[in-house]
Parts: C-alpha cells; structure tokens; sequence
C-alpha cells in the first residue's frame, strides 16, 4: 500500500492520537438511533483508502477526502481524553519557542554578504561604465 506512508505523513499533527482513535471508533456502541457516526466515519475512510489503493495511478491528492474524517475521529479521541490535549499543548509551546529562538538568532545575525543576483540598477550602471570606456 503506498498511500499508507502518506496518509501518515498528511496526519501528522494528529497521528499520536489516531491509533486510539480508531479503536475507539470500532468499538463505539450505536446511538439510540442505531446510528454509529464513528464507524461511519471509519468505514468512509476504509473505502476510499482501499480504493484509490487498489487504482492504477496512486496521486497523493486522491486520499485527501479521507483527512476529514480522520481528522474528526481524532477529535472525538482527544476530546474524550485530556490527556493527548496535554502532551500537544507542551509540543506546540516547545515549537513556538523554538521558533522564536530561531527567529531572533537569524535577526541578531548580522549580513556578510550581499546577495549574487544583480539588480536592474546595478545592470544599468555597468552599461554605461561599459558605454563610456568605449
């Protein structure tokens, strides 16, 4: 299955939470409507990863319409439990710290050299120093 690896790469920022998620979906009792939301969602997602699995052209952007639905059974998952809630908070501070860290390191760096694309000006004044040689 190719698209595996990319579904995992296009649910990063929920992956940790997917596995539980996904169990829960399958074990998730109906409704009093006999309704299972969750397992609707769950069996959406089957059939369109296993049917652009089994298509001769496998383009990344064919399971995309399988990211909603994955992405609201991690939802379902996370808000169920704080815990995933928790951990995500402390990843997304350590990323923005690290962020701004990297941010005033590149601004406090100061500029050595100048940049090898020539500007039009520059272009027009070695021109006329040319024009004037000559």
């Amino acid at each position: 299955m190719v698209l595996l690896p990319i579904a995992a790469l296009a649910t990063l920022p929920w992956l940790a939470a997917l596995p539980g998620a996904l169990q829960r979906a399958a074990r998730a009792s109906p409704a009093e409507s006999g309704f299972r939301s969750s397992g609707f969602l769950l069996v959406y997602c089957g059939v369109v990863l296993g049917f652009f699995s089994l298509s001769q052209s496998k383009l990344a952007p064919y399971i995309l319409p399988m990211m909603p639905p994955l992405a609201a059974l991690a939802g379902i998952h996370i808000g169920a439990s704080g815990r995933p809630l928790r951990r995500a908070g402390w990843i997304a501070a350590a990323l923005v710290t690290l962020s701004a860290a990297g941010l005033v390191v590149y601004c406090a760096a100061p500029v050595r050299c100048r940049s090898s694309v020539a500007a039009p000006v520059d272009i027009a004044c070695a021109d006329r120093r040319h024009d004037a040689l000559h």
